[in-house]
């Protein structure tokens, strides 16, 4: 951006227009590479939410501390991002 300024104010126009078509070009990959984290961050979001729901299905389906058990040990494995193990304290109430 600096380099087209200067460009432009010594009339330098060919180098001006070059500097500008690089910048440009730098925002366009920087503008996708935004839309890339945007969209990644939206499905995690979902991703997450579907998950809570299957937690609270699997607790509901228990009563008492059985069902905290259930929440905790599930999101303490999603924590550790060993979520296979999730499988086995749905079925079995604990890991």
């Amino acid at each position: 951006m600096v380099k087209a300024e200067a460009s432009l104010i010594i009339k330098d126009i060919k180098s001006m227009r070059n500097h500008y078509a690089l910048v440009q070009q730098e925002n366009g990959a920087l503008i996708g590479e935004y839309i890339k984290r945007a969209n990644n961050h939206q499905d995690l979001v979902k991703t997450l939410k579907e998950l809570n729901g299957m937690i609270r299905n699997a607790a509901n389906l228990r009563l008492g501390t059985a069902q905290k058990r259930v929440i905790a040990q599930s999101r303490e494995q999603i924590r550790k991002q060993t979520t296979e193990r999730i499988q086995g304290i749905f079925e079995y109430g604990e890991l």
